[in-house]
């Protein structure tokens, strides 16, 4: 379970156990892991991206944590990997553009903001990506 904002646990945690096996085969297994702050859960990150590359989950994870400790470059370029391995995630643009946008570089930060609106409009299930897009957009022009 990945938030950036606190959470109930008990009520995730009911939606979590369903990939026990429930919900998809997960030969790999599945687990949590608790941590305080995002120092401590980057460690982690990076030992599940080296290894498995092409876990977008944990790159995900991995590129979160960088940019709320404020390492955006990196985020950013992590972000980029999750969107080579789905790349019909427009959540990754977003929050590229979030990177981008405190590093300055509003351009940059637009143009991933645009893109995330409109890879946004081929599943529905990004509609309020594309809503958050939308405002961060809004506020740069």
């Amino acid at each position: 379970m990945n938030c950036n904002t606190a959470t109930d646990v008990a009520f995730s945690f009911t939606g979590f156990a369903q990939r026990g096996g429930r919900t998809d085969h997960h030969a790999d297994g599945w687990g949590i892991a608790f941590f305080e702050g995002h120092a401590a859960a980057v460690d982690l990150a990076w030992l599940l991206v080296y290894s498995d590359p092409w876990d977008r989950d944990a790159t995900l994870d991995l590129a979160l944590c960088l940019q709320h400790l404020g390492e955006l470059e990196s985020a950013c370029r992590f972000y980029g990997i999750a969107l080579v391995i789905d790349a019909t995630d427009a959540y990754c643009l977003y929050r590229i553009g979030e990177c981008l946008e405190s590093l300055g570089d509003l351009e940059q930060a637009r143009d991933a903001y645009r893109a995330a609106i409109e890879l946004s409009r081929q599943d529905p299930a990004y509609a309020e990506v594309a809503q958050q897009a939308q405002r961060q957009l809004d506020t740069l022009t």
